[in-house]
């Protein structure tokens, strides 16, 4: 009878397991669920569901469809260092996650908008199921994702005090929610997302001493090459991550130490850095600067090393050898004074938050930072405590980043920090049970407080989506007849050298994203070409009304693309320059041709105004 009773015991105990495992599960998917389906409501395209389609987004588009030049040119084939649309000098922008891109497009068979769409919808929502589970496991709370897909909503109070989605500060600097940056499911969202998901593994390694040995190193080895693998997809977000990660392990290490002589050696360093950072910019640059802020957390990360060290040295490694590329190739075009980095380090402006501004519009996330922490402090999570501290320090510096001279577009770092703020707050929230946060007056003041802000700025999602619905923001096709015309008449006759350039009147962006081929074209804010006076002069004489021959001999160009329906005249002389390569036909409404023309004597001493070109049409 005994012997009965125990099996019986035991198969109870089993089955009450299978029970709560079943209702855990029950309560995580549906959590699940909402958060991707949250993050799926803001980063949708407006009336288009397929993430399959050939359409690039138009929020922003010149600077993604300059990204996207990158991917065009890597699917080509051409993946050097290079200015993206010449294929000459030298780029120094972090651009692994557009070359991804083309490759995958390549390997696939895609188009680049389509091959953007499907890998940065794989990135963010895939990030969220990792965070999602990291957070249940962490938190023991299976509705833990929810707090992700509701503060993806989070942002500035604009719709309230300005009928706005967005703040309007100095210059172009703006203030918005995380689903303003992530929309554009560029560079920026992918280093994003995929960093926080290394410092959120990162921080689960930490949390689980019980791991296999092997299990730990592996996993920390993983989370440091990550991070510093976003080095090579967008700075800000790298530079975020890092100063982010930075703080908490020196948080951390400081509360494990409980050391006043180390609390006041990084209080001295921290003064220091923001006082020596205006004494040396001018001499060393702004990454100095940088790194030299990042020196007071030595005494707290020193102080968390050296209790687990060949595991920290492990992460540190790793996350070494993941941005060194990038960083190595910065740092040798910053000691060659390469024209374009002096350029982009100085041309910052005024870009900086004012104080006011700061914590009126960032209240919604300010008053649930505090409420979160506060109930930490009561429970005394310590863990929970860095993890919220050591994000506060960095959100702080870097959003006032023009006080101490590192000067970079403090805008910048106050949006990426509340992007890595959601993920944190979905561990260290559930990580409470929800009653503490009703169970004093003053956590019940600050968590109502928080929850009243927080719904308030989710008024600015509706103006956020009508923008990017308006005509104002039009998503680029690039399976309209034209465009596919472009690319089947420049694939059948590939430019054997030179560059190409079109007529004033159509985009030479959307000619670089279809075809992949050198384009006399290029952004000033991302990379310089080898010629880039020739091609300026071409440009100032397009935006004059004249097409000048010698012009764009100097600068490289070769070839011409033209299209009928375009305004532009040609004058009798300028077709003794040119020859005819090859021309295709498209019906949009009427019919239209498309001219490829080949340089055969451009030796022309007149300039020709573009209105005298009518004869053939400049694409």
């Amino acid at each position: 009878m005994s012997g009965m009773s125990e099996t019986q015991s035991s198969l109870e105990v089993v089955q009450n397991a299978s029970l709560r495992s079943q209702g855990t599960w029950s309560a995580f998917v549906p959590s699940l669920v909402f958060s991707l389906f949250s993050a799926w409501t803001l980063l949708r395209l407006p009336g288009n569901i397929n993430p399959f389609s050939n359409v690039f987004r138009g929020y922003f588009s010149s600077d993604q469809l300059s990204y996207a030049g990158i991917a065009a040119s890597a699917k080509a084939g051409q993946i050097g260092l290079v200015e993206p649309f010449t294929q000459t000098g030298s780029s120094f922008y972090p651009s692994w996650w557009y070359k991804f891109i083309g490759l995958f497009a390549g390997a696939t068979g895609l188009e680049v908008p389509a091959a953007w769409s499907i890998l940065g919808f794989s990135m963010v929502l895939g990030s969220i199921v990792f965070i999602s589970c990291a957070a249940w496991r962490l938190s023991g709370k299976p509705w833990a994702p929810i707090v992700i897909g509701l503060l993806l909503w989070v942002g500035p109070l604009a719709s309230i005090l300005f009928d706005t989605w967005l703040v309007n500060l100095n210059s172009h600097a703006v203030l918005w929610g995380p689903y303003g940056a992530l929309y554009a499911l560029n560079g920026e969202a992918a280093g994003l997302t995929l960093g926080s998901s290394a410092l959120i593994l990162g921080y689960w390694v930490v949390s689980r001493p019980a791991w296999p040995r092997l299990a730990r190193f592996t996993c920390l080895g993983l989370s440091g090459l990550i991070l510093g693998v976003v080095a090579n997809f967008q700075t800000y977000s790298f530079l975020t991550l890092t100063a982010v990660t930075l703080w908490i392990i020196a948080v951390g290490g400081l509360l494990k130490a409980k050391s006043r002589k180390l609390l006041i050696i990084s209080a001295v360093l921290l003064t220091f850095a923001l006082i020596g950072g205006t004494l040396i910019r001018e001499t060393v640059g702004a990454l100095p600067v940088y790194a030299l802020m990042l020196i007071s957390t030595l005494p707290g990360i020193w102080a968390f090393a050296r209790l687990c060290l060949p595991l920290a040295a492990t992460g540190f490694v790793f996350f070494v050898i993941g941005a060194a590329p990038q960083v190595i190739w910065l740092i040798l075009g910053t000691l060659d004074k390469d024209p374009f980095l002096t350029y982009r380090v100085d041309q910052s402006g005024d870009l900086g938050i004012p104080i006011w501004a700061f914590i009126v519009f960032g209240s919604p996330v300010l008053f649930a930072w505090v409420a979160i922490l506060r109930v930490q402090i009561i429970r005394k999570g310590t863990k929970e405590i860095a993890l919220l501290v050591g994000w506060f320090v960095a959100f702080v510096l870097l959003s006032f980043n023009d006080s101490w001279a590192f000067s970079q577009e403090p805008y910048r770092f106050w949006i990426t920090s509340v992007i890595i703020f959601v993920f944190i707050a979905a561990l260290t929230f559930p990580s409470a049970e929800t009653s503490a946060y009703f169970s004093s007056k003053g956590t019940r003041i600050l968590s109502v407080v928080a929850i009243v802000l927080i719904a308030a700025s989710f008024w600015n999602v509706g103006g956020f989506r009508s923008y990017v619905s308006s005509k104002n923001v039009k998503d680029i096709n690039f399976n309209s007849t034209q465009l596919q015309a472009i690319s089947q008449l420049v694939s059948e006759n590939t430019p054997a050298e030179g560059l190409l350039t079109v007529e004033p009147c159509m985009d030479p962006l959307h000619v670089k994203v279809v075809t992949g081929v050198p384009v006399a074209y290029y952004n000033l804010g991302l990379a310089w070409p080898e010629n880039k006076a020739e091609i300026d002069a071409v440009f100032k004489a397009g935006e004059a009304g004249v097409l000048d021959i010698n012009l764009m001999q100097s600068a490289g160009v070769s070839y011409l693309l033209t299209d009928s329906n375009c305004p532009t005249a040609w004058g009798s002389s300028m077709k003794m320059g040119v020859s005819e390569v090859d021309r295709i036909n498209y019906l949009v409404k009427d019919t239209r041709h498309l001219t490829l023309l080949e340089r055969l004597n451009l030796n022309l001493s007149n300039r020709v105004s573009a209105r005298q070109l009518i004869l053939w049409k400049i694409f």
